[in-house]
């Protein structure tokens, strides 16, 4: 397949807004009707064949499993040829359920960002010009690497990839990633030209042809537009690469390429060279180990660090010979804001507990369902879908893909929408789970996520995390439940053992001590009080209970005996634990 862009007179690329601006877009393609035009013929002359098969299909008759897949394969391959901006179109839109059919978005998630390599002799050139203006001087790719490989060793729709050894540091392998030509035209261009499409689109919603208050295709597409005019700045992939590298510093078992941004720029982008097999390839008791460490990362990034790392393809989650996890490839990012992130936790509470009229609150401040929309038409429809997911053995038990699912058809019957950090989420939970799946069938992701967001709520000192584990705790009514108490403490003390098991043939803690995790926790007075109470859960459990009888018999303050009995223990982290749990501030 070879993709077909389009050439605009280097005189006139200066023009071409670097970062998604829709008037700039429009001042710098409205005075040309005639690229307009060549596009639009590109875009029909390469989907006519499949549109007249499809009305042929539907004439005659044909269809069947088979017909679909060749179908589907045709319209693959046209996607491919009309060049990045479909590609990563189609990509994007095969994890939205809320917008395709389970059918469309199987198919379109076959789209492979593979394509064929364009010259080296291109991709060389282009390579010592961006070097030259970024050192302001002539500069040869010879004098910054010793060697690199004549032809890539991999190609997708934005860029390929060759593998090169640097002078400076000397002896260090990187891979060397090079923009196509033209691609920022063409991606500019189809934007463009799609963004009418859509604004069309918002017209028929406007007279009623749709529901209007569902799908808003310019924002969507806005969106996916922002993204990736970032994907097309190597610069900003080399900072998100630094600050995920130093987001990922407490977590041993997860390797991040080091990146060099003295040798990146808009169309170069330079980092470490990491050797592996691909996860998804290993053996599956490496997988299943592999995937947890996985799940640790992707939620220090979403609960805690709040850059997530939106594309963790199989490509780009490896198994190094060591046994770690090496991620690569952060052009596509999302942020994820503190509201967002409190907003998470505090729904998965109230899904714990069944509250699904403070689920549809959440669900609302989470951005799935508009503000001028009345959230209690919509409770009993999330009351079945999460009802039915807890059927089968509560909130560790959900399966995450078939939940997500279920709530994609609400989003045909409500005004209840997939906000787009959330597609993308969805999608790298969704990639976890698959490769997890591979080496264990009875693999759940919610159930290996439960460990960590104990942590976070045991541990992170927001005045609105601890309010959600105060509901935790005690729910609703106010009533205190020891035994989800010692649920929340057990998962952390199985989460701190995972922490401290080195993996096979990786460096021991011995040999390698660790750093301490770059968490709130570690400026908090929670740690200490919660790993008092996690050194012995046993213990802990019989107070709780002592301490319900005693009430029973004498009605005693509950800060009061906690205070007594965990100070005749000797445990000053456990008192002070126990004296925050029942006193008012512990909401009791």
């Amino acid at each position: 397949v070879e993709m077909r862009l389009v050439e605009i007179p280097i005189d006139d690329e200066t023009g071409l807004p670097l970062a998604y601006d829709v008037k700039e877009l429009q001042a710098f393609f409205d005075p040309k009707p005639g690229v307009q035009l060549l596009r639009i013929f590109q875009i029909l002359s390469t989907s006519w064949p499949l549109v007249g098969s499809l009305v042929l299909d539907k004439l005659t008759g044909r269809s069947g499993p088979d017909m679909q897949r060749e179908r589907a394969a045709q319209f693959n391959g046209i996607v491919t040829t009309l060049g990045p901006f479909f590609i990563k179109l189609g990509q994007a839109l095969s994890i939205r359920p809320d917008l395709l059919s389970p059918r469309a978005m199987v198919e379109l998630q076959k789209l492979c960002d593979k394509v064929p390599s364009y010259s080296s002799e291109i991709a060389f050139a282009t390579l010592e010009r961006e070097l030259s203006e970024k050192y302001g001087r002539p500069t040869t790719k010879d004098e910054i690497f010793s060697e690199i490989t004549p032809e890539p060793v991999a190609a997708a729709s934005l860029g390929q990839v060759y593998r090169a050894t640097l002078l400076d540091p000397p002896g260090v392998e990187v891979a060397v990633k090079v923009q196509r030509p033209a691609v920022l035209e063409t991606v500019s261009l189809d934007l463009y030209l799609v963004r009418k499409a859509a604004s069309f689109l918002t017209f028929l919603q406007e007279v009623g042809v749709r529901d209007s208050r569902r799908t808003d295709f310019v924002a969507l597409l806005d969106e996916f537009a922002s993204r990736i005019y970032e994907e097309l700045d190597y610069v900003k992939e080399c900072e998100n690469g630094l600050q995920v590298e130093k987001d990922m510093a407490g977590l041993e078992r997860v390797a991040v390429p080091k990146n060099f941004p003295q040798y990146c720029s808009r169309k170069v982008h330079v980092a470490e060279w990491i050797n592996g097999e691909k996860l998804s390839q290993s053996q599956a008791g490496d997988i299943r180990e592999l995937v947890n460490v996985g799940v640790v990362a992707y939620l220090t990034q979403l609960l805690d660090k709040g850059l997530f790392h939106a594309d963790p393809h199989p490509g780009n989650m490896l198994r190094t010979p060591d046994g770690r996890l090496a991620i690569l490839d952060f052009g596509l990012m999302t942020k994820i804001t503190d509201d967002q992130r409190y907003g998470m936790v505090e729904a998965i509470a109230h899904l714990v507990h069944r509250d699904y009229s403070e689920i549809g609150a959440d669900f609302k401040n989470l951005d799935f369902i508009p503000e001028d929309v009345d959230v209690k038409p919509i409770v009993p429809a999330l009351s079945r879908v999460f009802d039915a997911a807890l059927a089968g053995g509560g909130a560790k038990g959900i399966n995450f893909n078939e939940l997500a699912a279920d709530l994609a058809q609400i989003t045909f019957e409500y005004p209840f929408r997939i906000p787009p950090y959330f597609a993308l989420i969805i999608r790298a939970i969704g990639v976890l789970e698959g490769i997890a799946l591979v080496g264990d069938p009875d693999f759940a992701i919610v159930d290996e996520a439960y460990p960590y967001l104990s942590k976070q709520l045991l541990t992170d000192p927001s005045d609105r995390l601890r309010a959600t584990f105060r509901y935790m705790v005690y729910g609703r009514e106010g009533v205190f439940d020891a035994d989800r108490l010692i649920d929340l403490l057990r998962a952390l003390e199985a989460f701190r053992v995972s922490e401290r098991l080195p993996s096979q043939g990786a460096p021991s803690a011995a040999a390698t001590p660790p750093a301490p995790a770059p968490t709130a926790m570690a400026a908090s007075e929670t740690e200490p009080r919660v790993v008092g109470l996690v050194q012995d859960a046993e213990r802990t459990e019989t107070l709780l209970r002592r301490k319900q009888m005693a009430e029973r018999r004498v009605g005693d303050r509950p800060t009061s005996w906690a205070l007594t009995t965990a100070g005749a223990s000797g445990d000053g982290a456990t008192r002070e634990a126990l004296a925050f749990l029942l006193s008012e501030d512990g909401a009791f």
